[in-house]
C-alpha cells in the first residue's frame, strides 16, 4: 500500500486493478481460508491467501428453478463440523448454512430488525446470535438467542 494512512488518496484507490467488492459485511476465517459475504449483491466469497485465490462460493443472482433460499447475506460464523452460517439482513430473518443452502433457523415478528452476531460456543454445543432491533424496531428492543445443539 503506497499510502496506508489513506491521505489524500484513500487507500481502496491506490491500487490500480484491485477486486472491489459491494458491501463488505461478514467474515469468518477457518482452515485456510478467509470466508466473507457482500450483502450488496448478495454473495459468499471464499479467499484461499496461501494460494492467493479467490472463489464465488453463492450468488443468489445464480439459483435456478425458484427464489434464491438466501437473500441478504450479512453476517457469516463456521461450526466445528465445517459448515458455514450465513445471517440475513433482511430477506426471512433466517440463519442459513452453507453447502446445502437451506434455513436453519428463522426469527419471526421481527420486520424492522435484522439478525446479527452468529457465534458458537468453543465446544460447539450452542448457537448464539441477536436480533439487533427485537420485536420493537428499536436500537434498545435488541433480544439475544441461545440455540443448544450440538452443532458438530
Amino acid at each position: 500500500m503506497p499510502d496506508p494512512d489513506g491521505s489524500p488518496t484513500y487507500t481502496r484507490q491506490q491500487v490500480s486493478g484491485a477486486k472491489v467488492f459491494n458491501g463488505g459485511e461478514g467474515c469468518w476465517y477457518a482452515d485456510g481460508t478467509c470466508w466473507f459475504t457482500t450483502k450488496g449483491d448478495n454473495r459468499v466469497w471464499a479467499y484461499d491467501a496461501v494460494n492467493q485465490r479467490i472463489d464465488l462460493a453463492y450468488d443468489d443472482s445464480l439459483v435456478t428453478g425458484g427464489a434464491a433460499p438466501l437473500t441478504g447475506v450479512d453476517n457469516i460464523t463456521g461450526a466445528r463440523s465445517g459448515d458455514l452460517f450465513v445471517a440475513e439482513h433482511g430477506g426471512n430473518m433466517e440463519i442459513t448454512p452453507t453447502g446445502v443452502v437451506t434455513p436453519f433457523l428463522r426469527s419471526t415478528g421481527q420486520g424492522s430488525s435484522e439478525i446479527t452476531g452468529p457465534a458458537f460456543a468453543p465446544d460447539g454445543t450452542r448457537l448464539y446470535f441477536s436480533s439487533q432491533r427485537g420485536t420493537s424496531g428499536s436500537s434498545s428492543g435488541g433480544i439475544t438467542y441461545e440455540v443448544r445443539g450440538p452443532f458438530r
